[in-house]
């Protein structure tokens, strides 16, 4: 659906995005993540048409779109602050793009409509954005997006202003709504677990280039560089006796109180607690083991309550194919 082709950008001296190749494939929620300054937004702009690349070609459902401009683009884009006009209703809001575009009244009144009710607004019309919740606001910016019916959906952390609570209720929203119609989502985001919960397909971003693309599980399981191991989600890295960099999620690691059993077919290491977090459903437990290595332990939170306190010997046990190598 969209094709961008050895595409950089440069602003004067900086070079935002740097020889970028991405093909996003037709009806798939793809997310571009990475941190701040590292060119995923860039990219969308670049998609979009609200900037231009400085070489390189952006194709959009097989035709070249590089230098058309965004309303000729078969895209639309929702913004992280949704850019609703406050003084207009909600059902003018979702009806604007098509009023600009000369579609009859009662042709876009019923379009709106249709939308408001694909995000389940149907009833607010005649409300003001202020009249509305974040994450009602953010569901109209979506269904203004939607009613020009976009082969592409571009959205630019549309979810970054909302409490963690709501945050996670529209991911799973965003979600369904994507796969209940069945168009593109291109989706920019800082946020890992954000990353995680929602694409089919992730793209890293890091210094203008992707360094690593594939599902969800593949790039948190298997990570591609030290950049994409550190930077989803948590990591435990030590040397092995062969002197390999040995990589280890957290989740992966058991707790034990005594040393495992003569044969048993699992790594261990024995250490000592250094300080214990409670997170609700888990708990993260940091051991110092007695070679010096620092691990990162993420276990169950125990039902009874008891806590794990600073100072006890404990071992740290993982089956061996939880491991892997980063080279």
């Amino acid at each position: 659906m969209v094709r961008l082709r050895d595409v950089s950008k440069r602003f004067a001296d900086v070079v935002a995005v740097d020889h970028v190749n991405l093909d996003i494939l037709d009806g798939e929620f793809l997310t571009l993540l990475g941190p701040s300054g590292s060119g995923k937004t860039t990219v969308l702009r670049l998609i979009a048409g609200f900037a231009l690349p400085t070489a390189g070609r952006v194709e959009i459902n097989g035709r070249d779109a590089t230098n058309d401009p965004p309303y000729l683009r078969d895209v639309n884009t929702v913004f992280q602050d949704y850019a609703l006009f406050p003084h207009m209703t909600v059902a003018a809001n979702v009806e604007y793009g098509l009023r600009v575009t000369g579609v009859p009244r009662p042709a876009r009144a019923a379009a709106a409509a249709d939308a408001l009710a694909r995000v389940e607004l149907s009833g607010y019309d005649a409300r003001k954005p202020n009249q509305l919740s974040g994450g009602q606001r953010q569901r109209v910016a979506l269904a203004r997006a939607l009613v020009n019916e976009p082969r592409v959906l571009l959205l630019d952390e549309p979810l970054g202003a909302l409490d963690l609570k709501l945050r996670r209720q529209m991911q799973l929203e965003l979600k369904s709504i994507q796969r209940q119609l069945g168009i593109t989502f291109v989706f920019v985001t800082h946020d890992q677990e954000e990353a995680l919960t929602m694409s089919d397909r992730i793209v890293v971003f890091n210094a203008g280039g992707i360094v690593q693309a594939g599902t969800p599980q593949a790039i948190y399981e298997r990570p591609a560089t030290p950049f994409v191991a550190d930077f989803i989600g948590t990591m435990n890295t030590f040397a092995s006796a062969e002197g390999r960099q040995v990589c280890i999620r957290p989740e992966r690691i058991e707790l034990l109180d005594a040393e495992p059993a003569t044969g048993a077919s699992v790594r261990a290491r024995a250490g000592v607690t250094v300080e214990s977090a409670y997170l609700g459903a888990s708990r993260t437990v940091i051991v110092r083991t007695d070679d010096g290595t620092t691990l990162t332990v993420s276990i169950p939170a125990r039902s009874d309550g008891s806590d794990i306190t600073p100072g006890q010997r404990v071992w740290c046990a993982w089956e061996p194919d939880s491991e892997f190598i980063i080279n």
